[in-house]
C-alpha cells in the first residue's frame, strides 16, 4: 500500500527596489556559475566536472516535500527512505554507498560521524536558495567521504532573492505547514532572515506484515521547526566579511513495537563566519571558521539513546587567477568529537590537511587538476587527486574526459562501536575513470562511461572460521571485501537543462497562462489583472490593452472599448484614441514613441 502526503500551499511575495506583488519564487540571479566543482567562481558551461544546478525555482515547481525527492527528481541521484515522512533517507550518487556524498551546507560540513550518514530528511527545503552536486571523485578538493560526489546546499541570501515572503498550507492527514523570510540589502550590507514550519499526523510507518513484531496501529507524525540567517558587509569592491546560521529540529514518531511510542528527536545546526579579501588585482584570499553539528536523540519507553557530533572547520583558501588560468592552493583543519550514551574507546579525532588545483581554459581546449594530503589523527594521511581534460568542437559540443581518486574515513561506530567496532580498519579507496559529454545546442545530450574500483575497508586481522566462508563486515571474527568493481554507463536527453532554456520555459507558461484568462473573459477580477498589470509582463499587458489584431483575429470586445478597436488598429496607437482607464492613458503616453508592437491574440488561444 502506498501512501503520500498531499499539500496546498497559499503564498505571497513582496519583492524590493520596489516593492511590488509578484509571483515567482525567489531565483538565484546571474550568470549560471557554479563554486563547488572547483572551489572557485566558474561559469558552469566551463566546468569539466558532472555538474547539476538546482535553484529555489526548480524546487518550487517540483512539488516535492523533502530535499530527499528533489535530489532525485533533478539531481540524477537514487533514494530510499524508511517510513513516512521525517523518518531516515538515503541518498545514493553513481552506485556509491550512502555515507560516500559528502554534505555541505554554505560551505560546512554537515553529518554523523558516528553513522556517516546526513540527515537529508531534516533539511527542509524552505531555507534552500541553491543546491550544486558534483558527482564523481572529489576527495582531491574536499577530502573524506567524497567517493561519489559532493552536494552543497546554499541557504537563503539577500543578495540573490531580496524581498519578503510567507506562506501556509494545509493538507492530507492533517498536515500544516507555514513559512516566512525576509532578505534586504542596505547599502554594502545584505542580511536574510527565514523561518518555517511543518507538521503532519501521518500515518502508520509499518504494516501488520512487518518482521520481529515491530508493528504499531498508531499514527506516526513528524514535526519540523527551522531558521537560517546571513549577513554580508562589503568594507569596498576588495573586501568582504560575512556570517551565517542554520538550524532545523525534527521529531518523527516509527514504530518499534505494539505498546510503546518511539520518535526520533533531531537538530542539525551549522554557523560560520568568513572573511574574503582581494590583496591584489590576481589574488585572493578566503578566510573560513566553522562548525557542524548533528545532535539526535532516539526515545523509546524508559530507553534513551542519544549521539551529538562536532566537527568544527578552518580554512584558508588562496585563489590566484592568471588571465583564463587560476590557481588555488590551502590548507584546512577538522575537528571531530562525539558525545554518546554508548561508551566509545576513542571519541575525537583531528584531520589536518593540504590541498592546491590548477585549472584553465585555453581556446577550445580546457584543464584541471587537484592534489590534496589529509593527515588523519587515527589511520595516517591519504593523498587524493583528480585530472580532468575537455575539448569544445562547437560552441555547444564540448566532450570530457577525468579520472580521479578518493577515500572514505571509516566511522566512529565502525572503529569502536563495542561489540562491533574493528580499530584496525582502513579507509575505504576508489578510482574512477570517466567520459562526458554534456550539451547540445538548447538541449543537453549526456552520454557517460565510467569505471569506479572501490577497494572496501581493509582489516588487518580476524577472520571467519567457517568452512571456506567469508563475510563482508567489520567486526570481530569477519574479514570485510578487499576489493569490488563497479562499472556502468548512463544516457540520456534532458529537454530543459540550461538557465536559458528554463527561463522561456516558464516565460511561455506565463503567457499562455495571460491569455487564457483574457480569451475566457469570465470576470471583471481577471480583466483588472491584466488591465492594471497586477500578473504578468507589461508588454503582454500592453498588448491586451491596446486590443489590436493578430493574424487575422480581432482582439476580445470586453477587454477594451468598441468605438476605440477603430482607432487603434494601426501600426502604433494614435494620439487621440480614446482609452477606458487612467491605466490605459498612461500606457499609452509611454508607448506611443516606441513604434509598433506585434500584437498577442485573444481569441482562440493561438499565439
Amino acid at each position: 500500500m502506498s501512501r503520500s502526503i498531499r499539500l496546498a500551499t497559499l503564498g505571497i511575495s513582496l519583492c524590493a527596489a520596489p516593492f511590488a506583488w509578484s509571483q515567482q519564487p525567489p531565483v538565484f540571479i546571474g550568470n549560471e556559475t557554479v563554486v563547488t566543482a572547483g572551489r572557485i567562481e566558474q561559469r558552469l558551461a566551463d566546468t569539466l566536472g558532472s555538474v547539476t544546478v538546482i535553484t529555489a525555482r526548480d524546487i518550487e515547481q517540483a512539488s516535492q516535500l523533502t530535499l530527499a525527492q528533489v535530489l532525485q527528481q533533478f539531481g540524477g541521484i537514487e533514494m530510499a527512505a524508511n517510513g513516512g515522512q521525517g523518518n531516515a533517507a538515503s541518498v545514493f550518487i553513481r552506485g556509491t554507498n550512502s555515507s560516500h556524498a559528502l554534505v555541505l551546507v554554505d560551505g560546512i560540513r554537515l553529518g554523523s560521524a558516528t553513522s556517516g550518514s546526513t540527515a537529508f530528511e531534516n533539511i527542509p527545503i524552505d531555507q534552500i536558495e541553491r543546491i550544486e552536486i558534483v558527482a564523481g571523485p572529489v576527495s582531491g578538493l574536499y577530502g573524506s567521504d567524497a567517493i561519489g560526489g559532493v552536494i552543497q546546499i546554499f541557504t537563503k541570501s539577500g543578495r540573490y532573492s531580496p524581498g519578503i515572503t510567507a506562506a501556509a498550507g494545509y493538507g492530507t492527514y492533517n498536515t500544516r505547514s507555514a513559512r516566512a523570510s525576509v532578505a534586504s540589502k542596505a547599502g554594502d550590507t545584505d542580511f536574510t532572515l527565514a523561518a518555517s514550519y511543518f507538521e503532519t499526523e501521518g500515518f502508520s510507518a509499518t504494516l501488520p506484515s512487518v518482521s520481529f513484531g515491530r508493528y504499531n496501529p498508531d499514527d506516526d507524525g513528524y514535526r519540523n521547526t527551522s531558521f537560517s540567517g546571513k549577513v554580508s558587509h562589503r568594507f569596498d569592491p576588495r573586501n568582504e566579511l560575512g556570517a551565517s546560521v542554520f538550524r532545523s529540529q525534527g521529531l518523527a514518531h516509527f514504530d518499534n513495537g505494539p505498546t510503546t511510542d518511539n520518535r526520533t528527536d533531531q537538530t542539525l545546526t551549522t554557523y560560520s563566519v568568513y572573511s574574503r579579501n582581494q590583496l591584489t588585482q590576481s589574488w585572493e584570499s578566503l578566510v573560513r571558521l566553522g562548525s557542524g553539528r548533528d545532535d539526535s536523540a532516539s526515545l523509546g519507553g524508559a530507553t534513551v539513546s542519544e549521539f551529538r557530533t562536532d566537527q568544527d572547520q578552518a580554512t584558508w583558501q588562496n585563489t590566484v587567477r592568471l588571465g583564463t588560468t587560476s590557481l588555488i592552493a590551502g590548507v584546512e583543519y577538522l575537528g571531530q568529537k562525539i558525545d554518546t550514551t554508548t561508551a566509545f574507546a576513542i571519541d575525537k579525532r583531528t584531520i589536518r590537511s593540504a590541498f592546491a588545483g590548477f585549472s584553465g581554459d585555453y581556446g577550445s581546449h580546457g584543464l584541471q587538476a587537484n592534489v590534496r594530503r589529509d593527515d588523519n589523527s587515527q589511520f595516517g594521511g591519504p593523498t587524493t587527486g583528480s585530472v580532468a581534460y575537455g575539448y569544445r568542437f562547437t560552441p555547444e559540443v564540448k566532450v570530457r574526459a577525468a579520472y580521479g581518486t578518493a577515500f572514505h574515513a571509516p566511522t566512529f561506530n565502525d572503529l569502536y562501536f563495542p561489540g562491533f567496532g574493528n580499530a584496525d580498519l582502513q579507509p575505504e579507496r576508489s578510482r574512477n575513470v570517466g567520459v562526458r559529454q554534456p550539451r547540445l545546442g538548447p538541449h543537453r545530450l549526456h552520454v557517460r562511461s565510467r569505471h569506479l574500483d572501490v577497494a572496501a575497508r581493509e582489516r588487518r586481522q580476524g577472520t571467519h572460521q567457517g568452512a571456506g566462508a567469508v563475510m563482508a563486515g567489520p567486526g570481530p571474527g569477519y574479514a570485510a571485501a578487499r576489493e569490488a568493481d563497479v562499472a556502468g554507463s548512463q544516457g540520456g536527453v534532458d529537454r530543459f537543462p540550461t538557465a536559458a532554456a528554463r527561463e522561456a520555459l516558464w516565460k511561455r507558461h506565463r503567457q499562455s497562462r495571460l491569455r487564457q484568462l483574457a480569451c475566457r473573459g469570465r470576470g471583471g477580477r481577471e480583466r483588472r489583472a491584466l488591465r492594471f498589470g497586477q500578473r504578468g509582463a507589461r508588454v503582454t499587458t500592453g498588448r491586451l490593452r491596446r486590443g489590436e489584431p493578430h493574424r487575422g483575429r480581432e482582439p476580445h470586445a470586453r477587454l477594451v472599448r468598441r468605438r476605440a478597436l477603430g482607432q487603434r488598429r494601426g501600426p502604433e496607437v494614435p494620439a487621440g484614441a480614446g482609452l477606458r482607464d487612467p491605466g490605459q492613458q498612461r500606457l499609452r503616453e509611454r508607448q506611443v514613441g516606441a513604434g509598433p508592437v506585434s500584437a498577442m491574440t485573444c481569441k482562440g488561444h493561438a499565439a
